[in-house]
Order: structure tokens, then C-alpha cells, then sequence
């Protein structure tokens, strides 16, 4: 503790490290009603990855390497505590760097039971998966950007950033894009400093996938799945379909022999990766990814070359499907102990947590989360409305927390584009960045109340 500290600054510090503590407990709920930590399909894969310093052919590997550390406690539960504990401290970070001057910590317990009931990131935070790290990744670069910060919290902040940019490879085109706005940003005033930190982080984050890959296989790769993934993009919009009927049999493709098991619609992409007996499948599945890949990379280009505008058309409605998909609890019903062997994971590396696994609601019956999830939807729809609405009534100098808004909205419009249009339109996708946009709409009111002269 600084000795030179006034009497009000140490009371100040001590009533934040007071909530952090809080918040911790509190983002644990879903985890602590469920009995168990949270799974996802997913989830199996990263746990062994992380005993196994092996990536499977279709995941990264860096939040493998993050789960590592909380798994060596010989528990699931360290997992749950290590994520709330992040977010935790990221989510006081902002209030204490986004708030006027005025601010006081007790205005967070304000916000915290509508980040707690009314949005997605205690889902998040109690689940075994890379999507909590989405909003944190944005939460990080902002506060690195933006706020006045001590050499201690700037190092935790970038340790926790560079983290959150490598755990999954959909982040990395989003924090590219705060990167870029911050250089933006310098130019408009923001200290060309922070924003060099940004981008310097941001370039690092992007760099640990491939060389984690690189010391645990020999090969230096960003992601095997995403020619797949794209493929399975225009199967559920008919356009592999439609191109592969101009060039079939000639094109002497694989999946030619298949083409009756293409389907289009909502569920085509998720039918032909992970449904038993899909034409993938057949062709050899993801064991095969080194002559498929190619293969898919090929229709892909073909396809979009042969037909600009109608699959350009296709993406843009899948960006704007994506943006308006922000429900919670998607993957996490009942069935994904049916469709995964998770049982079979945590029997191998948590022997003693299969009984309380077992016991989960998760396991045992639906968790019912539409009504909840139609909660949250409308929370942070509200959040995003009345938010818009006080950035653009902002007639003075642009502020920190206007600006937190503006990056939160550019992250939003590129996360959307990057999972909708490259991979799949999914709730999870968005549901685990906009959950921001609740503490972003408090920064803002706290200004505006604060410029017409009354309390913060």
C-alpha cells in the first residue's frame, strides 16, 4: 500500500477491493444454482487440451493452455473462480477508469445485479469455454486505451488481454479492429502511447496462437478449421450447393458424391460438421482436415468467384442474423451429455467431481433458459438503445466513456461479421460481447448527469 496515500484515497481502495471480491461470488451463481460447472460441447476438447498440450484438429490452443494452470487444483471449480476473479477485476477496473471524477464505488453496486440477472457474462464466467474472454478482450483494450493507469494495472490488464485476444481465433479480427480504431483515436487526441500499447498487444495476442501451436506440433498455424467452417457457411446457404452442381463431377471434388446430403437452412452448417453420418463425416470427418481443408478452401473461392452477388448477399444476412442473436444458453441443454462424450472427460480427469457432475441440473434436467434469456435480450436491447441515444446527444468533447461506447460498438459490428459471415450465425457469438453494453450505458449516464450538475 502507497504510505502516501490520504485517509479517503486508502478507504477508496479498500471499498473496490471490498466489490471485486463481491463480484467474484456473484459472477460464480450459475455455476454455484447448477451444482457443477457449466459444459458446452466444446468444453471436452479444451479440458483434455489441457492435460494433453495437444489442440484437436478444430480448436486453438491458448485457452487450453489458460485452463492448464486452474486444472492443476484438481478441479473444475478453479476454473469457474479463476474467470469470475478476471472479470471481477476488469468490470472495477472500468468503473474506476470510466467514471467521472465524482465517482464513488457504491454506484457499481448499482450496475452489478443488472450484469448479474439481466445479461449473460455470470453464464459466461461459470462455464468451461473461451466465449467469457470475448468481452473481457474489449474491456481490456479499452481500459488500456482510455484510462490513466499505474504500471501494475497496466501489466495485469495486458497479462489479462493477451489472454483473452489468443483464446479463440474469432477474437482476433475484433481486436485488430479496436487496434486500428485506436490509432484513429491518437490521431483525434487519445495519447498516441496508449495507443502503440494497444496495438502492441493486440499484435503479441495475435502472435501466441501460432506459436503455441508451433512448441506443441512442429507447425505454426492460426486456425485448421476455417475453410471447413466457411464450407459449412454456404452449405446452409445453398451456395456450395448451387456451385457444386456447375461443376460436378469435372471438378473431381470429393464431396461431389455427397451432394444429395447437403442441406441448406438454419441447422445445414451444424448438421454436416457434427451430425453422425454427415457426408464430412463419411469423407473422413476432421482426421481428414489436410485433404478436405484444401478441398473446402477451393469451393469456397470458386463459389464466391462464380457468384459475387448472390453470396454476398448471403453474408450480409448472415452478419445482420448474427447482430440481432444475443439470447443466452445456447448449447447448454440436457443433450450435449448425449451428443459428447463429457462424461467421459471428466471421469478421466476429475474422478472426484463425477458424482456432483452427475448431480448437475445441467445433467439431470432442462435449465429452461429461454425466459431468462428473454430477460437478458431485453436488458441489454435497452442498454444499447438508451446508450446510442446518450453517445449521440454527447454536443461536448468526447470522453472516455463515449469512446468506450463507440469501441464497444465497432466491436459488436465486427464480431458479428466475423462469426456470422465465416462461420455460422450462433446466439453464443454475440450474447458473450454485448453484456458490455449494460456498464457502458452507466459510464455514459454518470457524464451526462454529471455535466447538468447533479450526482454522479
Amino acid at each position: 500500500m502507497n504510505t502516501n496515500s490520504s485517509p479517503a484515497e486508502t478507504a477508496s481502495a479498500d471499498r473496490w477491493w471490498l466489490l471485486w471480491m463481491l463480484t467474484t461470488l456473484v459472477l460464480c451463481w450459475p455455476a454455484l444454482w447448477n451444482g457443477h460447472p457449466l459444459f458446452f460441447y466444446d468444453s471436452m476438447d479444451y479440458i483434455r487440451s489441457a492435460f494433453t498440450l495437444t489442440p484437436a484438429h478444430y480448436r486453438t490452443l491458448p485457452y487450453s493452455l489458460f485452463l492448464a494452470g486452474p486444472e492443476q487444483m484438481g478441479t473444475l471449480w478453479a476454473v469457474v473462480l479463476s474467470q469470475a476473479a478476471i472479470g471481477a477485476y476488469v468490470l472495477v477496473e472500468l468503473f474506476r477508469a470510466l467514471l467521472p471524477p465524482q465517482r464513488s464505488p457504491w454506484l457499481f453496486l448499482t450496475c452489478l445485479p443488472f450484469l448479474a440477472l439481466g445479461t449473460g457474462l455470470p453464464w459466461f464466467s461459470s462455464q468451461v469455454m473461451p466465449d467469457f474472454f470475448t468481452g473481457i478482450m474489449l474491456a481490456g483494450l479499452g481500459l488500456l486505451l482510455l484510462a490513466p493507469l499505474s504500471p501494475a494495472r497496466r501489466l495485469a490488464l495486458i497479462l489479462i488481454t493477451l489472454t483473452a485476444i489468443s483464446a479463440h481465433a474469432s477474437h482476433l479480427p475484433t481486436a485488430l479492429a479496436v487496434a486500428l480504431a485506436g490509432l484513429f483515436m491518437a490521431w483525434r487526441g487519445v495519447a498516441a502511447v496508449k495507443a502503440g500499447w494497444v496495438l502492441g498487444v493486440v499484435l503479441s495476442g495475435i502472435l501466441v496462437t501460432p506459436v503455441s501451436h508451433y512448441l506443441a506440433t512442429g507447425e505454426a498455424y492460426m486456425s485448421r478449421n476455417a475453410p471447413i467452417m466457411a464450407l459449412a457457411r454456404l452449405i446452409r446457404d445453398g451456395e456450395a450447393q448451387r456451385y457444386l452442381r456447375e461443376v460436378c463431377p469435372q471438378a473431381g471434388y470429393r464431396i461431389c458424391d455427397y451432394q444429395d446430403q447437403l442441406f441448406a437452412g438454419p441447422n445445414g452448417a451444424n448438421d454436416f460438421l457434427w451430425q453422425r453420418g454427415s457426408a464430412f463425416e463419411q469423407m473422413g470427418g476432421w482426421q481428414a482436415w489436410g485433404t478436405i481443408g484444401p478441398e473446402a478452401r477451393q469451393i469456397v473461392i470458386g463459389s464466391w468467384l462464380a457468384h459475387p452477388g448472390s453470396n454476398l448477399r448471403a453474408a450480409l444476412g448472415n452478419w445482420l442474423e448474427q447482430l440481432a442473436r444475443f439470447g443466452t444458453g445456447s448449447g447448454m441443454g440436457q443433450d450435449i451429455w448425449h451428443a459428447a462424450p463429457l462424461q467421459d472427460v471428466v471421469q478421466h480427469y476429475f474422478p472426484n467431481e463425477i458424482a456432483r457432475q452427475t448431480a448437475a441440473r445441467q445433467y439431470v434436467e432442462d435449465l429452461r433458459l429461454k425466459g431468462l434469456s428473454l430477460v437478458h435480450q431485453t436488458t441489454i436491447g435497452l442498454a444499447m438503445a438508451l446508450g446510442l441515444i446518450l453517445a449521440l446527444r454527447n454536443r461536448g468533447p468526447s470522453t472516455p466513456a463515449s469512446r468506450f461506447f463507440w469501441l464497444l460498438v465497432l466491436a459488436t459490428l465486427t464480431n458479428a461479421a466475423v462469426t456470422g459471415i465465416v462461420s455460422n450465425p450462433d446466439d453464443r457469438y454475440q450474447a458473450r460481447l454485448v453484456w458490455l453494453f449494460v456498464p457502458a450505458l452507466w459510464f455514459l449516464w454518470s457524464v451526462r448527469r454529471c455535466e447538468k450538475g447533479g450526482a454522479p
